[in-house]
C-alpha cells in the first residue's frame, strides 16, 4: 500500500485508525507521520539526534511518544509537530517502550533494568487551542468563574460550552426558535455574553434575534426580536436584570429580562450611514450599572442607564469600533478604525487621558484586565498588544498569529483568550508564575540555580525549593 525509501526504519507505529504511520530512519533523522493512502507526509517531527527505538500513538492519535538512543523520550503534538514534553533518561536499555494512560494524563515508560516509570502529563503547552467551524467569526465568552468558554456552533446554530482548561465539551445549548431544517438557511449565531453571576448566557441569532439560556439547566428562558435592523452587540446589566442591544438602524434598546419588555430606545446613537461588516458598533454598561456607553460612527456616547438621557459625547477621530469600561468605571477605552486615535477617555468629563499608539490597522477588539492594570487590543494588522492601563505604554506584542477578532482575560488575569480569523481559539499564559507552572509540567526535574540564571535571568529560582521525593512523578 505504501512504499517509502528509507535507511532501515528503526521504529514504526500505526495511528489508531490505521490511516497514518509514524517512522524514522536509523541514521537519526526526523520522525515522519505519513498518510498511508496518499503516501504524503502529514507532519515531520524534529528533535531526536539518535536512532529511534520506539514509537506509539495515544488512542485519539493526537499524541505520539518516541524513544531514541539519544537518551531522550519525546511526547509530540501530532497536529502541530511540537514536542510537548522531553524526558532526559537512559534509553540504552534493550527494547524500551512506553504507553499512554486511557485519559492521557499519564505516560508509562519501561526502560530495561530501570523498571516501569509513571509520569504525570498535566495539560501541555502555553495555550489551549479549540477549532471552530469554517467561516465562523462569531466571538466567544468566558464564564465569570473562568471554568467555561462559550463558543457558537454555526452548523447547527447551537452554543457549545467547553471546559476552559481542556477544551472538552460540557453542554450544548439549543434554541426553540430554530428548527434543524431552517438552521442552514439562517445567518450566524454570534457574540455570546454571560451574565455577571454566570447563570445566564445570551447570544444573537440570524442578526435579528436574541436568545437567552439558563446555563444551570441548559433551557432557553427568553427570546427577543428588537426590530432594529441588523443587531451587532448585546450586554447584560451588572445585576443581570436587563439587557442592552445595538443595531445598524442607529438605535440602542434596553430590555427588562423578567418580562421581555422594552424599557426604552435610544434613537440618536449615531448619525452616519454605516455598512454591516465594514463598520463596527459596541455597547457596554458601566461596572455599577448606572451608565450605558455606545460606540457607532465617530461618536462614543455615555447615557444614564435608568432614564436614557445622554450624559456626555466623546468625538472619536475615526470610526469607533470597540469600547470597554475600566473595572472601576471611571475610564472608557475605545478602539477605532485604522487604530489611529485609539485611547482611553474619562467616562464622566469626556477628556482624552491616554493614546494607545502602535497598531497600523483597525482595532477589532479591546478589553481591560479584571484588576484594571492592563488593556489588550487586537487589530487587523495581525498583532495583539498589551498596554499598561495607567501610562498607556506597550507591555507585550503577540504577532504572526493571524487576525484576532475577540479578546478576553481569564478571571484571574493570568491568561488571555483570543479568537482568530483562522477559526481557532487560543489561550495564552501571561504571568511568570503561569509560565513557571508550564515549565514545571514539562520538566522531569527542577532547574538548577545555574539554569535559572541562564533561562530565567534570575539569581534566585522562583519557588526555589526542590520537590520532595513523594512529589516527583
Amino acid at each position: 500500500v505504501l512504499a517509502r525509501p528509507t535507511q532501515q526504519p528503526s521504529a514504526v507505529a500505526f495511528g489508531p485508525h490505521g490511516q497514518q504511520v509514524a517512522f524514522a530512519s536509523s541514521n537519526g533523522g526526523p520522525t515522519s507521520i505519513v498518510d498511508i493512502t496518499s503516501g504524503e507526509d502529514v507532519i515531520t517531527l524534529h528533535g531526536h539526534t539518535g536512532q529511534l527505538e520506539f514509537a506509539k500513538f495515544n488512542a485519539a492519535g493526537t499524541r505520539l511518544v518516541t524513544i531514541g538512543r539519544d537518551s531522550s523520550v519525546h511526547v509530540w503534538d501530532t497536529e502541530k509537530g511540537q514536542s510537548l514534553l522531553r524526558l532526559g533518561l537512559d534509553t540504552a536499555a534493550a527494547q524500551p517502550s512506553a504507553t499512554f494512560a486511557a485519559d492521557d494524563d499519564r505516560l508509562i515508560t519501561s526502560l530495561g533494568d530501570e523498571g516501569l516509570q509513571v509520569w504525570s502529563l498535566p495539560p501541555l503547552g502555553e495555550q489551549l487551542t479549540v477549532q471552530a467551524e469554517a467561516d465562523c467569526y462569531c466571538d466567544f465568552a468566558y464564564s465569570p468563574d473562568g471554568d467555561l468558554i462559550a463558543l457558537p456552533d454555526q452548523e447547527s446554530l447551537s452554543m457549545r460550552l467547553l471546559d476552559a482548561v481542556s477544551g472538552r465539551p460540557v453542554m450544548t445549548l439549543t434554541s426553540e426558535i430554530i428548527s434543524p431544517a431552517l438552521a442552514p438557511a439562517l445567518g450566524h449565531l454570534y457574540h455570546p455574553v454571560f451574565s455577571s453571576d454566570g447563570t445566564r448566557l445570551a447570544t444573537i441569532i440570524d442578526d435579528t434575534d436574541v436568545v437567552i439560556w439558563d446555563v444551570t439547566t441548559g433551557r432557553e428562558t427568553l427570546s427577543l426580536s428588537p426590530d432594529a435592523g441588523v443587531l451587532y452587540r448585546i450586554a447584560f446589566s451588572p445585576d443581570g436584570t436587563r439587557l442592552a442591544t445595538i443595531g445598524y438602524d442607529g438605535s440602542a434598546r434596553l430590555w427588562e429580562l423578567n418580562s421581555g419588555a422594552a424599557v426604552y430606545a435610544l434613537t440618536d446613537v449615531y448619525t452616519e450611514t454605516l455598512t454591516v461588516g465594514s463598520h463596527g458598533l459596541d455597547i457596554a454598561f458601566s461596572p455599577d450599572g448606572a451608565k450605558l456607553a455606545t460606540a457607532g460612527g465617530t461618536s462614543v456616547k455615555v447615557w444614564d442607564a435608568a432614564t436614557g438621557n445622554e450624559l456626555v459625547t466623546l468625538r472619536a477621530p475615526q470610526y469607533a469600533y470597540e469600547l470597554a469600561y475600566s473595572p472601576a468605571g471611571g475610564e472608557l477605552a475605545v478602539g477605532v478604525r485604522f487604530g489611529v486615535g485609539s485611547g482611553v477617555w474619562d467616562a464622566t468629563s469626556g477628556e482624552l487621558l491616554l493614546e494607545l499608539t502602535g497598531h497600523t490597522a483597525s482595532v477589532t477588539n479591546i478589553a481591560y484586565s479584571h484588576d484594571g492594570r492592563q488593556i489588550a487590543t487586537a487589530s487587523n494588522d495581525g498583532t495583539i498588544r498589551l498596554w499598561d492601563a495607567e501610562s498607556g505604554t506597550p507591555r507585550m506584542v503577540l504577532q504572526d498569529q493571524g487576525v484576532a477578532i475577540h479578546l478576553a482575560f481569564s478571571p484571574d488575569d493570568t491568561g488571555l483568550a483570543a479568537q482568530f480569523d483562522d477559526h481557532t481559539l487560543r489561550v495564552y499564559a501571561l504571568s511568570l508564575d503561569s509560565l513557571v507552572d508550564i515549565a514545571l509540567a514539562r520538566l522531569s526535574r527542577w532547574f538548577m540555580r545555574e539554569e535559572c540564571r541562564q533561562y530565567l535571568h534570575s539569581d534566585t529560582c522562583p519557588r526555589d525549593v526542590r520537590p520532595a521525593p513523594s512529589q516527583l512523578p
